[in-house]
């Protein structure tokens, strides 16, 4: 199971655990971690967004984005990204990160 710091355990029953790192040790660990909009997008399809526990994540980060609140936070998301595919007359792959998080902000909604 991995954490935020960079560190992991494997368990597998039956056998030692495992502790090693995912990433290199930095100065300061986070202490959030994001949802990148693209995990909304599914590959292949067209103008198809999915949010809550739909997104594209492995099974460690996917046990901690499945919990309520960032259900609620990717739905919002989507649907504003919605919106603005809409408004610019684009395909939902090619809305604006930056624009996205802009928008999310405006909106109230708390953007790291």
């Amino acid at each position: 199971m991995p954490g935020i710091d960079g560190t992991e355990q494997y368990v597998a029953p039956g056998s030692p655990t495992k502790t090693g790192r995912w990433r290199e040790p930095i100065e300061r660990d986070p202490t959030f971690y994001q949802i990148p909009y693209a995990s909304l997008v599914p590959r292949g399809a067209k103008n198809v967004l999915v949010a809550g526990r739909l997104l594209d994540a492995d099974r460690g980060a996917f046990g901690a984005a499945r919990v309520m609140v960032n259900c609620n936070q990717t739905g919002q998301a989507a649907g504003t990204a919605a919106y603005l595919a809409l408004r610019s007359e684009a395909d939902v792959s090619q809305v604006s990160c930056d624009k996205l998080r802009d928008c999310l902000r405006g909106q109230g909604a708390i953007v790291i």
